[in-house]
């Protein structure tokens, strides 16, 4: 069950990201000149607010799975992991970050880590959108 919200989200990132690369094959979406978290494609016509939504939509659902996906508690991840490890593991692990103090440390070392991990994972998404360019 606690997969469910990031699977959710990668769900809507996919989804965004067949529109996007339906869009540009199709001849809709162009590549911009420079890519941001909220300009990954334009109408071919110039910007538009549907190519932001779409932008927005893919890499915003990327980072929340992702985030929620770290075995920190309170997020999701944690409770995976505690789906993964032998029973025994799980309650102990249940116990530990049952507490309030535990879910603040979590949030703390997430907040600290996940910034780490958004470049490499906008790269990521770049990559899978435009297979064969190249934006730094």
């Amino acid at each position: 069950m606690a997969a469910a919200g990031p699977f959710g989200n990668f769900l809507i990132a996919f989804s965004a990201f067949v529109v996007l690369r339906s869009g540009l094959s199709l001849g809709w979406f162009v590549a911009p000149e420079s890519v941001s978290l909220d300009s990954i494609v334009e109408l071919a016509k110039g910007p538009s607010y549907i190519t932001t939504m779409l932008s927005v939509l893919l890499i915003q659902n990327v980072f929340l799975g992702t985030f929620n996906l770290l075995p920190l508690p309170p997020l999701d991840g944690s409770a995976v992991l505690g789906g993964l490890l032998p029973e025994r593991h799980a309650i102990a692990m249940r116990e530990f970050s049952s507490s309030g103090m535990m879910s603040m440390v979590g949030l703390l070392v997430a907040w600290q880590v996940f910034p780490a991990v958004t470049d490499p994972l906008f790269s990521l998404v770049l990559r899978a959108v435009y297979p064969d360019a190249s934006y730094s």
